[in-house]
C-alpha cells in the first residue's frame, strides 16, 4: 500500500498579483473538491492570520454543511490551524 500523498494544493496570494486572491475565496470556488477531498479522507491545514481563520472555518462549514462535522475534523487532527 503506497503512503498517503499530497494530492491537491490550493493557493492564494493576497499581495503577489494585482488583484487580490484569498483562502476563503479558494474555498467558496472549489468547495465541491474540498467536501469530497474530506470525504475521501483529506487533511486541510491553514496558516495564517487569525482573522483568515475565521472566515476559513465559516467558508468550511458552508462547504461540509455542519459546525459540528468541522469540529469532528480537529479532533480528528484532520483540520488543523496554525494562526498568529
Amino acid at each position: 500500500m503506497k503512503p498517503p500523498a499530497l494530492k491537491e494544493l490550493i493557493t492564494a496570494f493576497s499581495r503577489e498579483q494585482k488583484e487580490k486572491v484569498y483562502v476563503q475565496h479558494k474555498l467558496k470556488e472549489k468547495s465541491a473538491e474540498v467536501k469530497q477531498m474530506i470525504a475521501d479522507g483529506g487533511y486541510i491545514y491553514v496558516c495564517g492570520a487569525t482573522s483568515m481563520g475565521k472566515q476559513v472555518r465559516d467558508e468550511l462549514e458552508l462547504a461540509l454543511g455542519s459546525a459540528d462535522y468541522l469540529e469532528r475534523l480537529k479532533t480528528e487532527q484532520r483540520y488543523v490551524e496554525e494562526l498568529w
